[in-house]
């Protein structure tokens, strides 16, 4: 087996930071959305809570979800 060209590499290695670029915002938003009730977009984490799932389906002004 013969091995690969170094251009395989590069673009290996820009495939995963393309998709890095794409998902990354959608990673960091779910891991912080278990924040406490005083975080927010932020790191460090401010405690860890469901609070903001808890608020998602509690009862609404236009209906439930």
């Amino acid at each position: 087996m013969e091995p690969r060209p170094r251009s395989f590499y590069v673009l290996s290695a820009f495939f995963v930071l393309f998709v890095l670029f794409l998902y990354g915002p959608t990673l960091t938003i779910g891991i912080l959305s278990f924040q406490g009730e005083g975080g927010g977009l932020t790191f460090p984490m401010r405690g860890v809570s469901m609070y903001w799932f808890y608020d998602l389906f509690e009862q609404q002004a236009v209906g439930d979800i």
